[in-house]
């Protein structure tokens, strides 16, 4: 008897699958991260989530939102002089830094 082992070969090979990482950063040391959101959106298809994906293409705008509603609302009080910026990554797309410039509280 021989067996085959094949389960989800088919569905690991064309299902495509694509993220948007979001982190806040120090504007000073975009090295220092003050808060990481993980995946704040994807895209996953059949064959076909490409670069040009919405989810991948509005990465730096939606990240560089939710930092802002972070510094707001949530930045903890250790971080009140330091000044924040978004950084994000669109999977193998694009990576940057939001272009705002941020304050804890503000």
């Amino acid at each position: 008897m021989v067996v085959h082992q094949t389960d989800g070969w088919l569905l690991r090979r064309g299902w495509n699958a694509k993220n948007c990482f979001c982190k806040a950063v120090d504007n000073n040391n975009y090295g220092r991260i003050l808060k990481d959101f993980g995946s704040i959106q994807s895209c996953r298809g059949w064959l076909g989530c490409g670069c040009g994906d919405s989810a991948m293409i509005s990465c730096g705008t939606t990240c560089e939102a939710k930092v802002r509603s972070w510094s707001k609302n949530n930045c903890p009080s250790q971080y009140s002089s330091t000044k924040i910026r978004a950084s994000y990554s669109a999977s193998v797309c694009h990576t940057g830094q939001g272009g705002q410039i941020l304050s804890c509280g503000k």
